[in-house]
């Protein structure tokens, strides 16, 4: 099945450009919390922050919270999963979606199996209002979502009588 090529290689593409950008935040950018790079004035700075929760550090410090997560992931893997057997070969942007939304969760699991933590560096902010600092896997997350929002299912063919 086609499908399932194409979702596995979105997926790892949205892993490796995660972990890979995880790797070099946390070999460049100090220790976390304590060092900022500012590279678009009063808009966006890289900063290294571990995140033990989930968006928003939401069950941050939850006793068990990081194993409860990790299982969250495998789960939501395993149902999309089962979500993309059912979707036809074509379109093909419902299966990427899927793929980006995957690809997400793997990249932050990894951080909390190999870690405990995940790793966040990208900071959005207007001027001294600030955004959750956030990664890869979270675009890779909510691009995902967002785009199987926008996706309409195909119209039921008409009863033949």
């Amino acid at each position: 099945m086609r499908k399932f090529g194409l979702f596995a290689a979105v997926t790892a593409i949205a892993v490796a450009i995660d972990q890979t950008t995880k790797v070099w935040a946390r070999a460049s950018l100090g220790t976390p919390g304590m060092s900022r790079r500012e590279i678009v004035p009063g808009f966006f700075d890289l900063v290294l922050s571990q995140n033990t929760g989930v968006a928003f550090s939401m069950l941050r410090g939850v006793s068990g919270g990081r194993w409860l997560l990790t299982l969250f992931a495998l789960v939501a893997v395993t149902v999309i999963v089962l979500v993309v057997r059912k979707q036809p070969e074509r379109p093909r942007f419902p299966i990427v979606m899927f793929a980006l939304i995957a690809g997400g969760a793997l990249g932050n699991f990894i951080d909390r199996l190999l870690f405990g933590s995940v790793t966040d560096f990208l900071l959005a902010h207007w001027h001294h209002h600030y955004w959750p600092v956030f990664n890869v896997a979270d675009i890779s997350l909510v691009a995902g979502v967002i785009g199987s929002l926008l996706v309409r299912p195909p119209r039921a063919e008409p009863a033949k009588k």
